[in-house]
């Protein structure tokens, strides 16, 4: 079984990392004992600890300063690939495309694009839900995986990549927000295309995502960002897990 670091380079990224039962990712015994099953009730959004520590320790060895650097972190990262792999696994990540199907239905979405899409967990659901999907993110040990898992079926690019393809109607963007340092600059040719944009609830004090490499912003910022876009929050009340933004205000 392979280990967190015997995979670390450049490498990586042409092939899938290790598999056990399930199509996951092999991983050290104790990261996977760190995800027990899920309580009864509400999903928890905090992510395994000690493969988070993991990450974040790589995070600090590399100490990336410059938007190169970071884009070379997460190209290189297998902690981040555990990560993503053992969160899924454990039953612990909420059910965002089950939960977001109805409004994204009723709206008439037919292309998305999932910013951020990592190891496909939402990617491959989107897909099997029957939209059109492209995945985005840096050619990865993560996205190695979901080309994978997908049988080579979905189109994944790079972030630098946005402007070859086909402007999508929807922009599925979960649980990356925080990773960009600059929002306007990585997603405004998309935000001013889209006409719907689902994110993760961005109104609550989330138990994840307190590691050095994200950046908090509160929600009114994130609101009066999107509000220059011509996005703004609606369907919300059905659900507090996922949040819509579109071009219009309507709640229908």
């Amino acid at each position: 079984m392979a280990s967190i670091s015997s995979c670390s380079g450049p490498r990586c990224a042409g092939r899938p990392p290790p598999r056990s039962r399930g199509g996951f990712p092999s991983a050290p015994a104790t990261a996977a004992r760190s995800c027990s099953p899920p309580e009864p009730g509400p999903p928890s959004t905090s992510s395994c600890g000690p493969t988070s520590r993991a990450l974040a320790t790589e995070w600090d060895a590399a100490d990336p300063r410059t938007a190169h650097d970071i884009a070379q972190f997460f190209r290189t990262s297998t902690s981040y690939l555990y990560n993503l792999a053992i969160w899924e696994a454990s039953g612990n990540r909420p059910a965002y495309v089950p939960l977001a199907l109805p409004t994204l239905v009723r709206r008439g979405s037919k292309t998305v694009l999932d910013y951020g899409c990592g190891i496909g967990s939402d990617t491959l659901p989107l897909r099997q839900s029957g939209f059109d999907v492209v995945g985005c993110d840096f050619e990865s040990p993560s996205t190695a995986f979901l080309r994978w898992r997908s049988h080579e079926t979905i189109s994944v690019i790079e972030p630098r990549e946005l402007a070859l393809i086909n402007a999508p109607d929807t922009l599925w963007i979960i649980d990356t927000l925080d990773h960009l340092a600059d929002i306007e600059t990585s997603l405004g040719t998309v935000l001013s295309t889209v006409d719907l944009m689902v994110t993760e609830n961005l109104t609550t004090n989330r138990g994840h995502g307190q590691q050095r490499f994200h950046t908090r912003r509160p929600y009114s910022e994130l609101v009066s960002l999107f509000a220059r876009y011509g996005l703004f929050p609606i369907d919300n009340a059905a659900t507090t897990t996922v949040m819509f933004w579109a071009r219009d205000q309507t709640q229908q």
